[in-house]
């Protein structure tokens, strides 16, 4: 099986939404169709799960301190 993964700083939740999440979806949801195992890694959005499923994609969050001033922080965790 062929995998493909896709790390993003974004992901396709119900919060945030952008450019790069809605084409990362629309990518890895055509790639599942075709039979690849696909994962992204991404920023979690507070209250969100570490770990779900949309459109057959796994998505594989980490946390992420969003309210941060510290730009050593906000660049460890990017």
């Amino acid at each position: 099986m062929l995998r493909a993964v896709f790390i993003v700083s974004e992901s396709f939740s119900k919060k945030r939404r952008g450019g790069f999440g809605w084409l990362v979806r629309t990518v890895g949801r055509e790639l599942a169709r075709r039979g690849f195992d696909v994962a992204i890694l991404a920023w979690r959005d507070p209250g969100s799960p570490d770990r779900y499923v949309v459109d057959g994609i796994r998505v594989i969050t980490y946390p992420y301190v969003f309210e941060t001033r510290s730009v050593f922080r906000h660049l460890r965790d990017y």
